[in-house]
């Protein structure tokens, strides 16, 4: 190895964007506010002011070592600046605070996206109206409208309309571990998302006939053009891949299908990528080479080849809007421009500084982009392939002896498939850690898939969709023609798909590891790579490392060793429905798991799962369903096929829907164990007790004021030590009264609110009964005023009773030991969509738990 300034200063522009990307990592974690006055901003003042005299009095080394240090600085400091909400008072985020109905004017942003059953479409504001105004006040910033159905074809991109819709400030559940929907959006900069009810609500106005009001949008009217286009001439499967492919819009593809790519590790073909542009350039350099190299004149006066790459450069960029401009067609572009340039000015093309040039100037326009999961594969994968993969090929391929160069065609196609197979193995390894810990996924038979599927989708569709893009306006039959053609390997690649994805383990489901497991993940492929470099011969056993950690990724639920002196009942933020997690010691516990009938996206996949899978937990031992409405079971299927559990406890076996009984089927055909509790039994003694207090199954009565039949259900009661939870399902007030009459151990220091803290649940005298310190309620964003109900917030108050709410507070942990209660909530930074959730402590001191119970 080189002495250290020497090395400094040949990978200068390397390291110093490792610094400054690690200065952009650490501003949502140090959690402050962006001031110019800061302590940050003079140490980096001082810091350029120092390395200036280094500099000048001729000691580089010095002068370079303080300018990583400013780097740092200048990320951290930028990185901050764009973490903080928007600052001017007409932007439309500071103009909404609660959900409102207002008239809106701008213009149609982007291309507006069709998932089949919703649009989406994106509004640059101009102006606002709000109810009982008669004015428009200026607005500006972007919002994400919907509108079921859809969208008016007439409007395009650029469009300026006026539209009447019911807007808010987005909200994810505040539940650590799943996709964060608002700070998704926020990071686009968008805060603001609404619904329009009808396309009725929807009119044009008069266009900006400025130069830049026309052309500002044209690559986005494009868009617009050639998909409807794909939507019109193509079979909807063909015409949808194509979009994703070509424009890099997946929003049309069919679950169906994306779940197929899922499965097989080939999701990210659907992606514009590296391997697009790659194409994309070899089409455009054997066009333009051929057409050049006509001409006598530019062969004997010329290099056609530097003329080429100077024609490729405009072309690649203008396809890169045309596809949308997102992180990994920006990284691509940018990657493609520098290698041409280098081909221009022959200069030597070096992995390092490519991709860091490529990476700084992404994160310098806009630094959230480290955040998102396309920029860290996308990176990390190509960053695998350019500096691991050539060391792999150089110790499987062995330098032949000039002799022997000769190679026969089967040793050719030998060698491309398994290059072609290093290039997968070898992205799956670099990328597992970040995928694992993003979608808890991994494709075993990635690697494969790839060899067969990619070459079907990037070699035979994606050039027949490039070469069609131009004759969609000079000749549209002869576009056709090529579209159809590269359907069949869309069919081809799909049908496979379906063959590879039925293999036995084709895909496995992991937990999140935790940091320090990726940090020594990556830490040891370093070591492997550096000592490989430098003792290519000594090193074969440690290239094996990686794949062992691999492995033990695989097989390692991450979870530290139990302790039984702790128990954790977390109150899970499902929206309007219930699902509680308890764990102690090796035992997990899920009381009830759904969410509202209403929603289109299944709780236990899109929440449930991926909490349990942040926490580190594979494995739910036991499920009990207190009765089977559909809020309280609808994502336990998804449970029950991921996590395993051996038994199910329920209040019965029928329900009164088809959904249930079809949920108690499948459940007994993967073998679990499904039982009906009586009164009184146990369900679990361990340091942790489950006691069924009572099966109201049978027990209904007449709600005089409702005339509806009172809820029925399993009455759960958990205690460790002489702490307890109850968990009284959708009682109400009628039945409250039945169990204070059977004089039942009611007596909890935790309750569930009965029926998600509604006024026909939760009387003042079951309350007073069990006599808890805490009242969680589970209930959504959109019940606001009838779950909880004001009276039963009311009564909370009157008896001392500390309530705590997830559309409020999130998911809500708490912890108890023998002596001590913690209670953590689920918060964001300042309420800054941008900042991660984390779970924060509600109680900083332990509180002592009351040995006698009170009266």
């Amino acid at each position: 190895m080189k002495n250290p300034a020497s090395y400094l200063s040949t990978h200068l522009l390397t390291i110093l964007t490792i610094c400054f990307i690690v200065g952009i990592w650490c501003s949502p974690h140090l959690q402050q506010h962006f001031d110019i006055g800061s302590p940050a901003t003079i140490i980096f003042l001082l810091l350029v002011v120092v390395a200036g005299i280094f500099f000048l009095r001729g000691r580089a080394y010095q002068a370079q070592l303080l300018l990583t240090i400013c780097t740092l600085l200048v990320g951290y400091l930028h990185g901050l600046a764009h973490f903080q909400t928007p600052d001017f008072d007409q932007h439309i985020y500071n103009l909404i605070q609660n959900k409102s109905e207002v008239i809106l004017t701008g213009h149609l942003k982007q291309m507006v996206s069709y998932n089949g059953k919703m649009s989406q479409a994106v509004i640059e504001l101009r102006s606002i109206r709000r109810q009982g105004t008669k004015f428009h006040q200026p607005a500006n910033g972007l919002v994400r409208l919907s509108l079921k159905g859809r969208w008016p074809k007439k409007i395009t991109p650029g469009d300026r309309i006026v539209v009447r819709a019911e807007i808010k400030r987005p909200r994810s559940f505040h539940t650590p571990g799943i996709f964060d929907y608002a700070r998704f959006l926020a990071q686009k900069d968008i805060w603001v998302t609404g619904y329009i009810r009808s396309p009725l609500f929807i009119k044009e106005l008069a266009n900006d006939p400025s130069f830049s009001g026309k052309y500002k949008y044209l690559p986005e009217k494009l868009r617009t053009h050639i998909g409807n286009y794909l939507d019109q001439n193509l079979a909807p499967p063909f015409a949808s891949i194509y979009r994703a492919l070509i424009l890099g819009d997946r929003s049309n593809v069919p679950p169906a299908i994306l779940e197929l790519f899922k499965a097989t590790g080939t999701f990210h073909i659907l992606a514009i990528s590296g391997i697009h542009m790659a194409v994309i350039a070899t089409l455009l350099y054997l066009i333009f080479y051929w057409l050049l190299s006509r001409s006598e004149y530019l062969l004997l006066h010329f290099s056609v080849r530097k003329i080429v790459a100077c024609l490729s450069i405009p072309i690649l960029s203008g396809y890169a809007l045309l596809a949308g401009m997102n992180s990994p067609v920006t990284r691509a572009v940018i990657m493609s421009i520098i290698v041409l340039l280098a081909l221009c000015t022959d200069r030597k093309k070096s992995p390092a500084p490519l991709v860091a040039t490529a990476a700084f100037i992404i994160l310098v326009f806009d630094p959230q982009q480290l955040f998102s999961v396309s920029f860290q594969l996308s990176f990390t994968a190509v960053s695998g392939i350019l500096f691991i993969l050539p060391i792999l090929q150089k110790h499987i391929f062995k330098e032949q002896e000039p002799e022997q160069k000769q190679t026969s065609g089967i040793d050719k196609l030998y060698k491309y498939i398994l290059s072609a197979l290093l290039v997968s193995v070898t992205a799956t390894l670099v990328t597992a850690p970040i995928t694992l810990s993003t979608f808890n996924r991994i494709s075993t038979i990635g690697p494969l898939a790839n060899l067969i599927i990619e070459p079907l989708i990037c070699l035979w569709c994606l050039p027949a969709g490039i070469i069609a893009l131009p004759l969609l306006w000079l000749s549209p039959e002869t576009a056709n023609i090529f579209l159809h053609f590269g359907s069949y390997g869309i069919s081809t690649a799909l049908y496979a798909s379906q063959l590879l994805a039925k293999l036995p383990f084709a895909s496995v489901y992991l937990a999140t590891p935790p940091l320090h497991y990726v940090l020594l993940y990556y830490f040891t492929l370093f070591l492997c790579v550096r000592h490989f470099m430098l003792k290519p011969k000594k090193t074969t056993a440690l290239l094996l490392a990686p794949l062992l950690i691999a492995i033990a990724l695989f097989v390692n639920n991450y979870r530290t060793s139990p302790n039984r002196q702790i128990a954790r009942v977390t109150y899970i933020d499902v929206g309007q429905g219930s699902a509680t997690l308890l764990e102690s010691g090796d035992h997990t516990i899920l009381i009830d798991g759904g969410g509202s009938s209403f929603s289109s996206r299944n709780v236990g996949e899109t929440v449930i799962a991926p909490f349990l899978w942040n926490k580190g937990i594979t494995t739910v031992k036991t499920i009990i369903i207190t009765h089977p409405d559909a809020d309280h079971y609808n994502g336990l299927e998804y449970i029950v096929k991921h996590f395993s559990p051996a038994i199910v406890w329920v209040r019965d076996l029928r329900g009164h829907d088809k959904k249930y009984r079809k949920f108690i089927r499948d459940t007994r055909e993967k073998g679990v164990e499904i039982k009906m509790p009586g009164t009184g039994d146990i369900l679990l003694e361990t340091e942790l007790t489950l006691q069924c207090l009572a099966n109201l199954k049978g027990k209904a009565f007449k709600n005089t004021r409702s005339g509806l039949s009172a809820n029925t259900g399993l009455i759960i009661k958990g205690c460790f030590g002489e702490y307890c939870f109850l968990f009284p399902g959708d009682i109400n007030i009628s039945m409250e009264q039945f169990l204070l009459a059977q004089y039942l151990s009611l007596e909890a220091d935790t309750l569930l609110s009965a029926h998600h803290g509604s006024k026909t649940s939760n009387s003042e005298e079951f309350l007073a009964t069990v006599s808890p310190r805490y009242t969680v309620v589970s209930a959504g964003t959109s019940t606001k005023g009838y779950f909880p109900h004001q009276s039963f917030l009311d009564t909370c108050k009157a008896l001392n009773i500390e309530t705590f709410i997830t559309a409020k507070d999130g998911s809500i942990e708490f912890e108890v030991n023998k002596t001590s209660t913690t209670v953590r909530t689920t918060h964001r930074f300042q309420q800054n969509p941008l900042y991660p959730l984390v779970f924060s402590t509600q109680a900083p001191d332990s509180k002592v738990i009351e040995q006698d119970r009170p009266e």
